[in-house]
């Protein structure tokens, strides 16, 4: 009988290791399949977490990217109104020159005539109105006192390029045809609608 029970003994042993090794595999597999489900979900949520990066970084530098663009286009718009800026002034500078040059002139004292008789038409010069000039322009303003009696003149820092203002007493009102303001409304002019009358 200790044969069978040897016997016995081997084939429960036997039976055992074969439940144990079945239940092992199943063990194993299970761990393995769960190891690559782990894996795969790692895997998905680096992927995942990368592509989030990689998003927001590409946005952060798109930004960026606007900003720098923005700023280097205002600064081209600054630079270009600059210089710009710069040749109107320098067109300006020129024509000033020249209209003092003008005011030296023999055909000065009948351009202010010709404007005199243009602001008469505008509003009738009349006793009590007096023409403002500069101080080195009273001379010239002889002729013009003696065409419109009633006419006075005086010196006026107000006109600094040459022409002359008109001033109404009684209505306390002013008509300019001063260079000065001829130049400043064209300039303007020039400025905003790139139009230049001469």
């Amino acid at each position: 009988m200790p044969g069978d029970t040897t016997v016995k003994t081997e084939a429960f042993q036997d039976s055992v290791r074969k439940k144990t090794d079945v239940e092992a595999g199943r063990v194993v597999e299970a761990a393995e399949k769960e190891r690559e489900a782990i894996i795969n979900g790692a895997r998905e949520y680096g992927i995942n977490r990368s592509f989030e990066t990689v998003s927001r970084r590409s946005a952060e530098i798109k930004t960026e990217c606007r900003k720098r663009v923005s700023r280097a286009n205002a600064d081209a718009n600054r630079s270009v109104l600059s210089k710009r800026a710069e040749m109107v002034e320098a067109f300006f500078r020129g024509i000033r020159e020249k209209l003092v040059a003008f005011t030296k002139t023999p055909e000065y004292a009948k351009f202010l005539e010709r404007r005199l008789d243009e602001a008469n038409g505008e509003k009738a010069v009349y006793n009590w109105v007096i023409i403002q000039m500069r101080e080195q322009d009273l001379p010239l303003a002889e002729p013009l006192l003696e065409k419109y009696p009633g006419l006075h003149s005086e010196a006026s820092a107000l006109v600094k390029l040459g022409g002359f203002i008109l001033h109404y007493q009684k209505e306390r009102q002013y008509l300019d045809k001063t260079l000065d303001r001829f130049l400043e409304r064209e300039k303007k002019n020039f400025v905003f609608n790139g139009e230049l009358i001469v």
